[in-house]
């Protein structure tokens, strides 16, 4: 070997050596940035006529995590592969459910799925990320959700009817929920105890049909409808989150309301 080819392969490995072990992941994923592990809810994206604010009962989630992508579109839930370094970052081929979406849900989610095929690049300040085109342009912007929980008893104050509209009544608060760290809900729904399971990731929540419940029958017709609404609600429920104000929202794929809670000690 010649002194030049020496020299040459002694800076390489005198390089390779001074990047850290652990920056990449085997798929190429930059391991530690501060926008992986965590969920991120959309607040603009670019249109024809700028940057947009995402409309209002709208929940557009990004979970980023060990080189798969997933969270919630605006109406389907999607995954996909991703590769990200210091400063760059790409999305694979997006996989998501197929449920029909009326607008403007429909519409935000068909313009996120093509502006996430081509984002280039990412920077983030100050609990904000931007994903940004080649040019650098922004694409979407998203606002890193609140560390929070629903671990915890909470009592409804809002039930889905299933006809457009959430009620809240005196009897309302008769409906008890109580979610524990191991994924498993209980309470009452007014008449009857109940429990079941539930799995939640990121912003995304699925719960199970109801499998230990008692058997007394209701006192009035009214107690009787909320229960058939209240299951009706937990079995739509798609999305989890908690508001500013402490109210814990359960929505559907296309961003309606079906259950709120308060805490009960609140």
């Amino acid at each position: 070997m010649t002194r030049s080819r020496i020299l040459l392969a002694t800076a390489v490995v005198a390089l390779l050596a001074a990047v850290p072990a652990a920056a990449f992941a085997q798929d190429g994923a930059f391991e530690g940035a501060d926008i992986e592990g965590r969920t991120w809810i959309l607040r603009e994206q670019a249109t024809e006529d700028g940057m947009r604010a995402i409309p209002e009962g709208i929940v557009v989630s990004l979970v980023m995590d060990a080189g798969m992508a997933a969270g919630t579109g605006g109406c389907n839930r999607y995954s996909a592969s991703y590769v990200v370094d210091t400063e760059r970052i790409s999305f694979g081929e997006i996989a998501s459910t197929l449920m029909a979406c009326p607008d403007p849900a429909g519409s935000v989610e068909h313009r996120y799925y093509a502006d996430l095929g081509l984002v280039a690049s990412w920077t983030s300040d100050e609990g904000r990320l931007t994903l940004a085109d080649a040019d650098g342009a922004p694409l979407l912007v998203y606002e890193a959700a609140p560390q929070v929980t629903l671990v915890g008893e909470w009592v409804a104050s809002g039930i889905n009817n299933g006809l457009g509209g959430v009620i809240s009544s005196g009897s309302t608060s008769l409906v008890t929920a109580t979610f524990t760290a191991q994924g498993d809900l209980s309470g009452n729904d007014g008449c009857n105890d109940y429990a079941t399971t539930y799995e939640v990731n990121g912003a995304d929540i699925s719960i199970g049909t109801p499998t230990g419940m008692t058997r007394a029958a209701c006192p009035r017709d009214e107690l009787a409808d909320q229960s058939s609404w209240y299951f009706a609600a937990l079995e739509a429920a798609t999305i989890w989150t908690v508001t500013d104000t402490g109210v814990l929202e359960l929505r559907d794929v296309g961003g309606a309301l079906q259950v709120s809670y308060l805490l009960a000690d609140g």
